[in-house]
Protein backbone atom coordinates (compact mmCIF):
# COMPACT_ATOMS: atom_id res chain seq x y z
CA UNK A 1 0.00 0.00 0.00
CA UNK A 2 1.32 3.47 -0.88
CA UNK A 3 0.05 6.89 0.13
CA UNK A 4 -0.09 8.76 -3.19
CA UNK A 5 -0.83 12.08 -1.47
CA UNK A 6 2.59 12.03 0.19
CA UNK A 7 4.60 11.04 -2.88
CA UNK A 8 6.75 13.92 -4.12
CA UNK A 9 5.80 15.09 -7.62
CA UNK A 10 6.97 17.96 -9.79
CA UNK A 11 5.53 19.55 -12.91
CA UNK A 12 7.70 21.95 -14.89
CA UNK A 13 7.72 23.58 -18.30
CA UNK A 14 10.79 22.79 -20.42
CA UNK A 15 11.05 24.29 -23.92
CA UNK A 16 7.26 24.72 -24.06
CA UNK A 17 6.69 21.09 -23.07
CA UNK A 18 5.29 19.83 -19.77
CA UNK A 19 7.64 17.51 -17.92
CA UNK A 20 6.62 15.51 -14.84
CA UNK A 21 8.65 13.64 -12.26
CA UNK A 22 7.77 11.28 -9.40
CA UNK A 23 9.60 10.31 -6.28
CA UNK A 24 11.10 6.85 -6.85
CA UNK A 25 9.07 4.17 -5.07
CA UNK A 26 10.59 0.70 -5.04
CA UNK A 27 8.67 -1.91 -7.13
CA UNK A 28 6.30 0.78 -8.43
CA UNK A 29 5.34 1.43 -12.06
CA UNK A 30 4.12 4.80 -13.34
CA UNK A 31 1.75 6.05 -16.03
CA UNK A 32 0.87 9.63 -16.99
CA UNK A 33 -2.09 11.32 -18.72
CA UNK A 34 -2.56 14.98 -19.57
CA UNK A 35 -5.81 16.69 -20.62
CA UNK A 36 -6.24 20.19 -22.00
CA UNK A 37 -9.41 22.32 -21.74
CA UNK A 38 -10.41 21.44 -25.32
CA UNK A 39 -10.78 17.72 -24.63
CA UNK A 40 -7.42 16.62 -26.05
CA UNK A 41 -5.56 13.93 -24.14
CA UNK A 42 -2.08 12.41 -24.27
CA UNK A 43 -1.48 9.07 -22.54
CA UNK A 44 1.70 7.33 -21.47
CA UNK A 45 1.20 3.84 -20.09
CA UNK A 46 2.92 1.96 -17.26
CA UNK A 47 6.71 1.78 -17.18
CA UNK A 48 9.39 1.86 -14.50
CA UNK A 49 10.34 5.41 -15.55
CA UNK A 50 9.57 7.98 -12.87
CA UNK A 51 9.82 10.91 -15.33
CA UNK A 52 8.04 11.78 -18.56
CA UNK A 53 7.93 14.72 -20.97
CA UNK A 54 4.62 15.19 -22.80
CA UNK A 55 4.64 16.01 -26.50
CA UNK A 56 1.38 18.00 -26.40
CA UNK A 57 1.57 21.51 -27.87
CA UNK A 58 1.24 23.87 -24.92
CA UNK A 59 -0.60 27.19 -25.02
CA UNK A 60 -1.85 29.29 -22.10
CA UNK A 61 -4.78 27.52 -20.47
CA UNK A 62 -5.88 24.93 -17.93
CA UNK A 63 -4.48 21.40 -17.94
CA UNK A 64 -5.09 18.33 -15.81
CA UNK A 65 -2.19 15.95 -15.19
CA UNK A 66 -3.03 12.49 -13.85
CA UNK A 67 -0.32 10.40 -12.17
CA UNK A 68 -1.02 6.65 -12.09
CA UNK A 69 0.74 4.14 -9.83
CA UNK A 70 0.84 0.34 -10.02
CA UNK A 71 2.12 -1.20 -6.79
CA UNK A 72 1.83 -4.83 -5.63
CA UNK A 73 -0.94 -5.49 -8.15
CA UNK A 74 -3.00 -2.49 -7.00
CA UNK A 75 -3.66 0.74 -8.85
CA UNK A 76 -3.71 4.31 -7.54
CA UNK A 77 -3.98 7.73 -9.15
CA UNK A 78 -3.49 11.39 -8.28
CA UNK A 79 -4.85 14.35 -10.26
CA UNK A 80 -3.35 17.82 -10.39
CA UNK A 81 -4.88 20.81 -12.20
CA UNK A 82 -2.47 23.49 -13.41
CA UNK A 83 -2.47 26.66 -15.49
CA UNK A 84 -0.04 27.69 -18.15
CA UNK A 85 0.10 31.47 -18.10
CA UNK A 86 1.70 34.02 -20.38
CA UNK A 87 4.15 36.19 -18.44
CA UNK A 88 6.05 38.86 -20.34
CA UNK A 89 5.86 36.84 -23.54
CA UNK A 90 7.07 33.59 -21.94
CA UNK A 91 5.02 30.60 -20.84
CA UNK A 92 5.22 29.98 -17.12
CA UNK A 93 3.71 27.20 -15.09
CA UNK A 94 1.46 28.23 -12.22
CA UNK A 95 0.32 25.35 -10.07
CA UNK A 96 -1.11 26.97 -6.97
CA UNK A 97 -3.64 29.29 -8.59
CA UNK A 98 -5.32 27.69 -11.57
CA UNK A 99 -7.48 30.62 -12.60
CA UNK A 100 -4.68 32.99 -13.60
CA UNK A 101 -3.99 32.96 -17.33
CA UNK A 102 -1.85 36.03 -18.05
CA UNK A 103 0.32 37.69 -15.40
CA UNK A 104 2.58 40.73 -15.10
CA UNK A 105 5.98 41.29 -13.56
CA UNK A 106 4.64 41.05 -10.01
CA UNK A 107 2.55 37.95 -10.79
CA UNK A 108 -0.64 40.02 -10.79
CA UNK A 109 -3.33 39.13 -13.36
CA UNK A 110 -3.26 41.34 -16.44
CA UNK A 111 -5.71 41.70 -19.31
CA UNK A 112 -4.61 40.37 -22.66
CA UNK A 113 -5.93 41.51 -26.03
CA UNK A 114 -5.22 40.79 -29.67
CA UNK A 115 -1.73 42.02 -30.49
CA UNK A 116 -1.68 45.33 -32.36
CA UNK A 117 1.02 43.84 -34.59
CA UNK A 118 -1.61 41.47 -35.99
CA UNK A 119 -3.83 44.41 -37.02
CA UNK A 120 -1.57 45.75 -39.79
CA UNK A 121 -4.18 44.99 -42.47
CA UNK A 122 -7.17 45.95 -40.33
CA UNK A 123 -8.40 48.90 -42.43
CA UNK A 124 -8.11 46.88 -45.66
CA UNK A 125 -10.07 44.00 -44.12
CA UNK A 126 -12.61 46.38 -42.60
CA UNK A 127 -13.24 48.17 -45.91
CA UNK A 128 -13.64 44.83 -47.70
CA UNK A 129 -16.16 43.72 -45.05
CA UNK A 130 -18.11 46.96 -45.46
CA UNK A 131 -18.28 46.55 -49.25
CA UNK A 132 -19.62 43.01 -48.84
CA UNK A 133 -22.03 44.01 -46.08
CA UNK A 134 -20.28 41.66 -43.66
CA UNK A 135 -19.68 42.15 -39.97
CA UNK A 136 -16.24 43.04 -38.63
CA UNK A 137 -14.54 43.78 -35.29
CA UNK A 138 -15.77 47.06 -33.85
CA UNK A 139 -18.77 47.45 -36.15
CA UNK A 140 -21.03 47.61 -33.11
CA UNK A 141 -20.52 47.31 -29.37
CA UNK A 142 -23.34 46.66 -26.92
CA UNK A 143 -22.85 48.19 -23.49
CA UNK A 144 -24.71 46.38 -20.73
CA UNK A 145 -24.92 47.57 -17.13
CA UNK A 146 -25.28 44.80 -14.55
CA UNK A 147 -26.04 45.25 -10.86
CA UNK A 148 -23.41 43.43 -8.82
CA UNK A 149 -24.42 41.14 -5.94
CA UNK A 150 -24.57 42.96 -2.61
CA UNK A 151 -21.21 42.97 -0.86
CA UNK A 152 -20.62 45.02 2.30
CA UNK A 153 -16.97 45.79 1.61
CA UNK A 154 -17.46 47.03 -1.96
CA UNK A 155 -18.64 50.53 -2.84
CA UNK A 156 -18.94 49.73 -6.55
CA UNK A 157 -22.42 48.49 -7.38
CA UNK A 158 -22.50 48.34 -11.17
CA UNK A 159 -20.52 46.35 -13.70
CA UNK A 160 -20.28 47.91 -17.17
CA UNK A 161 -19.67 45.33 -19.91
CA UNK A 162 -18.96 46.13 -23.56
CA UNK A 163 -19.53 43.25 -26.01
CA UNK A 164 -18.23 43.35 -29.58
CA UNK A 165 -21.06 42.11 -31.82
CA UNK A 166 -18.60 40.42 -34.21
CA UNK A 167 -16.34 38.45 -31.88
CA UNK A 168 -18.30 38.62 -28.58
CA UNK A 169 -15.07 39.84 -26.95
CA UNK A 170 -15.78 41.70 -23.70
CA UNK A 171 -14.42 44.73 -21.85
CA UNK A 172 -15.43 45.79 -18.34
CA UNK A 173 -15.22 48.34 -15.54
CA UNK A 174 -16.99 48.89 -12.22
CA UNK A 175 -18.74 52.06 -11.06
CA UNK A 176 -20.73 53.29 -8.08
CA UNK A 177 -23.63 54.66 -10.13
CA UNK A 178 -25.23 53.88 -13.49
CA UNK A 179 -25.21 57.21 -15.33
CA UNK A 180 -23.97 58.58 -18.65
CA UNK A 181 -21.10 60.24 -16.79
CA UNK A 182 -19.87 56.72 -16.03
CA UNK A 183 -20.70 55.60 -19.57
CA UNK A 184 -18.52 58.42 -20.93
CA UNK A 185 -15.64 57.34 -18.67
CA UNK A 186 -16.17 53.70 -19.64
CA UNK A 187 -16.21 54.42 -23.39
CA UNK A 188 -13.12 56.61 -23.09
CA UNK A 189 -11.25 53.70 -21.51
CA UNK A 190 -12.76 51.29 -24.04
CA UNK A 191 -11.46 53.34 -26.99
CA UNK A 192 -8.00 53.42 -25.44
CA UNK A 193 -7.90 49.71 -24.60
CA UNK A 194 -9.53 48.24 -27.71
CA UNK A 195 -6.90 47.53 -30.41
CA UNK A 196 -9.37 48.02 -33.28
CA UNK A 197 -11.63 51.01 -33.99
CA UNK A 198 -15.22 51.24 -32.77
CA UNK A 199 -17.87 52.47 -35.21
CA UNK A 200 -21.07 52.28 -33.19
CA UNK A 201 -22.28 51.73 -29.63
CA UNK A 202 -25.71 50.63 -28.42
CA UNK A 203 -26.38 51.69 -24.84
CA UNK A 204 -29.32 51.31 -22.46
CA UNK A 205 -31.77 54.23 -22.63
CA UNK A 206 -32.91 53.85 -19.01
CA UNK A 207 -29.74 55.15 -17.31
CA UNK A 208 -29.61 58.35 -15.29
CA UNK A 209 -29.66 61.20 -17.82
CA UNK A 210 -26.86 63.06 -16.04
CA UNK A 211 -23.74 63.20 -18.21
CA UNK A 212 -25.41 62.52 -21.56
CA UNK A 213 -23.97 65.69 -23.13
CA UNK A 214 -20.47 64.66 -22.02
CA UNK A 215 -21.01 61.21 -23.53
CA UNK A 216 -22.25 62.81 -26.75
CA UNK A 217 -19.13 65.01 -27.03
CA UNK A 218 -16.85 62.05 -26.38
CA UNK A 219 -18.48 59.96 -29.12
CA UNK A 220 -18.24 62.83 -31.62
CA UNK A 221 -14.58 63.33 -30.80
CA UNK A 222 -13.89 59.59 -31.21
CA UNK A 223 -15.96 59.27 -34.40
CA UNK A 224 -18.38 56.84 -32.78
CA UNK A 225 -22.10 56.73 -33.54
CA UNK A 226 -24.38 55.72 -30.71
CA UNK A 227 -27.98 54.69 -30.14
CA UNK A 228 -29.87 54.86 -26.86
CA UNK A 229 -32.07 51.78 -27.00
CA UNK A 230 -33.90 49.30 -24.82
CA UNK A 231 -31.44 46.52 -24.05
CA UNK A 232 -34.08 44.06 -22.81
CA UNK A 233 -34.24 42.03 -26.02
CA UNK A 234 -30.45 41.82 -26.32
CA UNK A 235 -30.07 40.84 -22.66
CA UNK A 236 -32.77 38.16 -22.88
CA UNK A 237 -31.49 36.61 -26.12
CA UNK A 238 -27.71 36.90 -25.70
CA UNK A 239 -26.19 33.51 -24.91
CA UNK A 240 -22.84 35.24 -24.40
CA UNK A 241 -24.31 37.43 -21.69
CA UNK A 242 -25.82 34.36 -20.03
CA UNK A 243 -22.35 32.78 -19.84
CA UNK A 244 -20.89 36.01 -18.43
CA UNK A 245 -23.66 36.23 -15.84
CA UNK A 246 -22.92 32.67 -14.65
CA UNK A 247 -19.19 33.42 -14.44
CA UNK A 248 -19.91 36.50 -12.32
CA UNK A 249 -22.20 34.53 -9.99
CA UNK A 250 -19.46 31.91 -9.56
CA UNK A 251 -16.93 34.68 -8.87
CA UNK A 252 -18.96 36.10 -5.98
CA UNK A 253 -19.69 32.62 -4.68
CA UNK A 254 -16.07 31.41 -4.65
CA UNK A 255 -13.77 34.45 -4.40
CA UNK A 256 -12.73 36.05 -1.11
CA UNK A 257 -13.16 39.75 -1.88
CA UNK A 258 -11.80 42.26 0.61
CA UNK A 259 -11.65 45.44 -1.49
CA UNK A 260 -12.25 46.86 -4.95
CA UNK A 261 -8.79 45.79 -6.16
CA UNK A 262 -9.62 42.17 -5.36
CA UNK A 263 -12.79 42.52 -7.44
CA UNK A 264 -10.90 44.12 -10.35
CA UNK A 265 -8.29 41.33 -10.35
CA UNK A 266 -10.98 38.65 -10.28
CA UNK A 267 -12.80 40.38 -13.15
CA UNK A 268 -9.54 40.50 -15.13
CA UNK A 269 -9.21 36.75 -14.66
CA UNK A 270 -12.87 36.24 -15.60
CA UNK A 271 -12.46 38.37 -18.74
CA UNK A 272 -9.35 36.46 -19.85
CA UNK A 273 -11.11 33.16 -19.24
CA UNK A 274 -14.15 34.22 -21.26
CA UNK A 275 -12.23 35.84 -24.14
CA UNK A 276 -9.56 33.16 -24.54
CA UNK A 277 -10.95 29.86 -23.24
CA UNK A 278 -14.77 29.86 -23.37
CA UNK A 279 -16.07 28.49 -26.68
CA UNK A 280 -19.06 30.55 -27.81
CA UNK A 281 -21.97 29.04 -29.74
CA UNK A 282 -22.92 32.47 -31.11
CA UNK A 283 -19.70 32.64 -33.14
CA UNK A 284 -19.36 29.07 -34.36
CA UNK A 285 -18.21 27.34 -31.17
CA UNK A 286 -14.85 29.12 -31.03
CA UNK A 287 -13.51 31.56 -28.45
CA UNK A 288 -13.72 35.34 -29.00
CA UNK A 289 -9.93 35.43 -29.35
CA UNK A 290 -9.98 32.67 -31.98
CA UNK A 291 -12.67 34.57 -33.90
CA UNK A 292 -10.53 37.73 -33.94
CA UNK A 293 -7.34 35.81 -34.70
CA UNK A 294 -8.94 34.16 -37.73
CA UNK A 295 -10.27 37.50 -39.04
CA UNK A 296 -6.90 39.24 -38.85
CA UNK A 297 -4.88 36.42 -40.42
Amino acid sequence: MIDVKNIFRSIVLVDSKISVENEIVEDCEYAYYIYDSYGNVEKHFYTKLNTKMFGMHIVPGIYEVVFFYKFNGKFFDYKQVISIVDKLGEKNLVVARINNFFIGQNNEPVLKRVSKDSLKNYMILKNESKKLGDSYPGKRFYIVVMTLPLCEILESQYLFIAIDSFSKEIYFNVYRVASYICVASFVENLVEECPYTIDQINIDNTLQIKGLSKFNRLCKRAGIKYDLVSMDQFINKSKSLSVIDNLIKDLFKEAALENKQDLVEELITLTNKYNFFEKNVEIGDVTPYQKLEKYFK
